[in-house]
């Protein structure tokens, strides 16, 4: 199960029936809703190759720099960087100055998004090392969305095995329709995400700019 959870019973229950939850006989409790939560935050985390969302702290990532001005964090949104350090001749570790003073700073944050980091300047080193805190210090509105529709897909398709009577039986598969074609888009949104390409040193997204305008919208 995900450590996280991506929504609340609050933020399900603004969005199904209210009579759906409560103690009484044919109902879903609070706690049988909140473990379909914890199921689906797995989920979620599941097609993002199983990385949180939630704020995470990465120790000493390594990226080799072959003579490039700027490279991608394997992880983002980036939150913060702790410390970037490259290698030096005898195998010790020196570390950087962050800034946007070209006299004064070695490196800056240039879009915490896609986690791009760009030197002032090519350094002459080949490796570097950066620990830094990627993901959300709160969830996303988007993220909660998801999360609930999910969970709100798993409780209608409950609602389903109960439900004697036909009219309302249609009316729970039309809802579960609507909010897969819904979680299929956000799905599609993880995805590119992920689409980072391991070339020009930026792993840049292989994706037309268009595309890529698109997917940074969301992500703000």
């Amino acid at each position: 199960m995900a450590e996280t959870q991506y929504c609340t019973v609050a933020d399900v229950t603004d969005i199904i029936p209210s009579s759906i939850v409560g103690d009484n006989a044919g109902q879903i409790s609070e706690a049988r809703l909140t473990r379909i939560i914890e199921k689906c935050s797995a989920r979620i985390e599941y097609w993002n190759n199983k990385v949180p969302f939630a704020e995470t702290t990465v120790t000493n990532e390594y990226h080799e720099l072959v003579g490039l001005d700027k490279f991608a964090l394997d992880r983002s949104p980036v939150i913060s960087i702790t410390t970037l350090e490259i290698q030096l001749a005898d195998d010790s570790w020196e570390e950087q100055t962050q800034g946007r003073d070209d006299n004064t700073d070695d490196y800056f944050l240039e879009n915490s998004n896609w986690g791009l980091i760009r030197f002032h300047g090519v350094p002459n080193k080949k490796w570097c090392r950066v620990t830094y805190k990627h993901g959300y210090e709160t969830n996303p509105l988007w993220l909660r969305d998801l999360c609930s529709k999910m969970v709100a897909c798993d409780v209608f398709k409950l609602k389903t095995y109960d439900e004697q009577c036909e009219t309302m039986f249609k009316y729970w598969m039309d809802e579960i329709r609507e909010y897969r074609r819904e979680i299929d888009e956000y799905k599609k949104r993880i995805n590119r995400r992920k689409m980072k390409a391991k070339t020009i040193g930026a792993r840049w997204a292989t994706t037309p700019i268009d595309e890529l305008r698109d997917v940074r919208k969301w992500m703000k």
